[in-house]
């Protein structure tokens, strides 16, 4: 038996459903305080777990939604090749699946990497072959699945991840880049209360 199990069970998991737009409703007020942009993007080495934390989040919350159909909770951890736990239940089983985040920054912070070069960087990582690597895709642009080279990879599966809206209310998941991708599309989750402010 993985022993990482027994360690997982005692993890706090959340609901991303209820969970991202509490966050939501943070960040916009964050967005008009006099931090500096490395705080209010959490771009300093303090802030990556939290920053990383919400893109796990954001990525179980579209699973759920789109692709497995039950509830995918998670929790943030930091190991030694991944970020986040994810967990599900089907029937009277748990489903543990650890997450490696990656990220295509935006152009302003590395105007030469792109989506390749961050996949082409996974051959080099000791990774397990349970892992699941989403790869946020911070910048605007159409995403051509047809021009993404994907390696031999030792990992479970491959996704990305991006805002389809610059307000950040619409989503995709494209994946797995592994075996016959597909992008899904769906909505950021929204708290009544900020649904009617922005009616």
């Amino acid at each position: 038996m993985d022993t990482r199990i027994n360690e997982w069970r005692k993890l706090n998991f959340v609901d991303p459903a209820t969970v991202l737009p509490q966050l939501r409703m943070i960040q916009l007020r964050v967005a008009d305080s006099t931090l500096q942009e490395r705080i209010k993007n959490l771009r300093t080495s303090e802030l990556k777990w939290h920053r990383e934390g919400w893109e796990a989040a954001i990525f179980c919350y579209g699973m759920s939604k789109k692709i497995i159909g039950v509830p995918v909770y998670v929790t943030p951890y930091e190991a030694a090749d991944y970020d986040a736990v994810a967990v599900r239940v089907e029937g009277d089983t748990q489903y543990f699946t650890p997450i490696q985040i990656k990220e295509v920054v935006p152009e302003d912070l590395n105007p030469s990497t792109n989506i390749n070069n961050e996949i082409a960087k996974l051959k080099r990582y000791p990774v397990s072959d349970d892992i699941v690597v989403v790869i946020h895709i911070n910048r605007t642009g159409r995403l051509d699945l047809s021009m993404i080279d994907t390696p031999s990879l030792n990992i479970a599966s491959l996704w990305l991840l991006g805002a389809s809206a610059p307000d950040q209310r619409k989503w995709f998941i494209a994946g797995n880049l592994l075996d016959k991708p597909r992008i899904i599309a769906f909505d950021y989750p929204v708290c009544q209360n900020l649904r009617q402010q922005q009616q």
